[in-house]
């Protein structure tokens, strides 16, 4: 790092000298011209210092982050204490947390000290350029957070506040800025104390997620905290301040809400306020997103009420009949939403051409010998679908463990290795009852399918595994979660559909289990 700090300070000296010198007409340096080329190295020197990777790592992070890690985990089990007795869930609360942790520092310290910068560290660094402008103009502050980034508002930054890395022509990631700004409040403009709470909100998604897993399947809620809070790389990419994290929290929440509201009917309005929220979030930040989750929610709703339905002979007659509700409901949504989706994906055709156009720019990029490709394709649906088999693989599977090329591919690789040896297994143990299990499952039926949809729109757009990597991570708890569902149900469990009754008994006696193991490793007897 130091190294390429003082190879870039004397490529601008040279370039400042030679400057000076053309200024000069040729002529050697003078007195005069010296100063002046002191002054520009000084300032181009400080701008480049805050530019740096490095001008957002102090010693006061590594003295402070224990403090931080500390008050989070205490908080956090105040909330496992007062909620363990009623939902055995909550056993992984804090276990997923100090996992979550080690993540977001994981990611501090990979932009810090092997990336030497890059989105993480210029959001940190917009957020103080806004702590800075406060001091200076409150009301153009809040303007900025309320309102968002203008050219008018770009105005109010000067020298003494510094300048962001992103204009305003970049709203999703000022919105990301906006988002990180309390965070970065409470954690004194520190980037690792910034980070560590921003895991820790965005970690409560996470395990709502876990949670809905669990309500449909507690017999195996042991197990579905490994695809659901134990992922190495959607825990790593998704517990930093990236666009990733608040998308993939927003997921979490958003699919929590829609379980607790329309499933099992709930606090509807705390949870339609909660589906929202989360909406809005994913719609301000990545968009193509709520494209995906969007079919998939719809059939969940209509497979649930089908399930209600006794007669086999009426719910076959009522399949087309959903379908049709669920594609006519999607249109119409979608055509709501229209300006909140943007211009890319307003309409079929612009969503289209922009997967062509996305995929092309990635592949012309220079990513280090870490592209691939899937071929090019029309922007047509015919064009669009011939890719499906081959972008679904690559948004599921890869990179292939030999494929990787750096330490954080290998760790995606291995899992990816898991992923497709649990698929495999899977299908050959089951052939076609793989899928007649998940039919019986509405939830696992929303999980295939927004897998599915969104590893095809991810394979397809994306040419480059350090893309791949990042951007793959929402759909990964859902894959694995439904390949341990299959992998460790028995197959008489899915026939059944179990009540609120049924899911308190079979949680009061896994609680009951380990209540006789915690006392059995603290006194050495046996409890029968």
């Amino acid at each position: 790092m130091l190294f390429h700090a003082w190879v870039d300070t004397g490529f601008w000296a040279q370039a400042l000298i030679n400057r000076v010198k053309t200024i000069n007409n040729g002529k050697n340096l003078n007195l005069y011209d010296t100063r002046i080329l002191v002054y520009l190295l000084n300032t181009n020197i400080e701008a480049f210092s805050k530019h740096s990777s490095m001008y957002q790592f102090s010693f006061l992070d590594i003295i402070l982050t224990p403090v931080y890690i500390f008050l989070l985990i205490s908080l956090g089990k105040r909330i496992e204490s007062k909620n363990i007795d009623n939902d055995v869930s909550y056993q992984y609360f804090t276990k997923g947390l100090y996992f979550k942790f080690i993540g977001a520092i994981a990611l501090c310290c990979v932009y810090l000290f092997y990336y030497g910068g890059g989105d993480t560290i210029n959001y940190m660094g917009g957020t103080k350029v806004l702590m800075r402008l406060g001091t200076q103009n409150m009301s153009a502050l809040f303007d900025i957070l309320f309102n968002g980034m203008s050219r008018e508002a770009y105005s109010q930054f000067n020298a003494s506040t510094g300048y962001p890395e992103y204009s305003y022509a970049k709203p999703e990631e000022w919105r990301v800025i906006r988002f990180t700004f309390p965070a970065s409040v409470l954690g004194l403009g520190l980037y690792i104390p910034a980070s560590l709470i921003i895991a820790y909100f965005s970690y409560l998604g996470n395990f709502k997620l876990y949670q809905v897993f669990c309500y449909n399947f507690p017999g195996i809620y042991k197990k579905l905290a490994i695809p659901l809070l134990f992922i190495p790389s959607a825990v790593f990419w998704g517990s930093g301040i990236l666009k990733d994290t608040f998308t993939f929290s927003a997921i979490g929440w958003y699919t929590y809400g829609f379980y607790m509201a329309f499933i099992r009917r709930e606090n509807m309005r705390k949870n339609i306020i909660t589906i929202i929220i989360a909406s809005w979030l994913i719609l301000s930040i990545k968009s193509y997103i709520f494209i995906a989750l969007l079919p998939g929610s719809l059939i969940w709703l209509n497979f649930e009420r089908l399930r209600s339905i006794k007669s086999t002979f009426i719910r076959t007659l009522a399949m087309p009949i959903v379908f049709g509700i669920v594609g006519g409901g999607g249109v119409f949504i979608m055509s709501q939403l229209g300006s909140s989706l943007g211009d890319r994906y307003s309409s079929v055709d612009k969503a289209l051409q922009t997967a062509v156009v996305t995929q092309q720019d990635l592949k012309r990029s220079e990513y280090q010998g870490a592209s691939f490709d899937i071929g090019n394709f029309d922007p047509t649906i015919g064009g669009v679908v011939s890719k499906m088999p081959v972008a679904i693989v690559a948004g599921l599977f890869r990179p292939f463990i030999w494929e990787a090329r750096n330490p954080v591919m290998l760790i995606s690789g291995l899992e990816n290795l898991i992923f497709l040896g649990l698929t495999i297994r899977l299908l050959l143990a089951t052939g076609f009852g793989f899928f007649t299990r998940i039919g019986k499952s509405p939830l696992l039926i929303f999980s295939l399918i927004f897998s599915l949809f969104f590893a095809f729109a991810v394979g397809l757009t994306t040419s480059n595994f350090g893309s791949l990597v990042r951007y793959k991570i929402p759909c990964e708890p859902f894959y694995l979660g439904l390949l341990y569902v299959l992998f460790y149900l028995k197959k008489e469990d899915f026939d059944t559909n179990k009540t609120e009754e049924d899911v308190a008994l079979i949680n009061e006696e896994e609680e009951e289990k380990d209540s006789y193991k915690r006392l059995r490793s603290k006194t050495g007897f046996i409890v029968k």
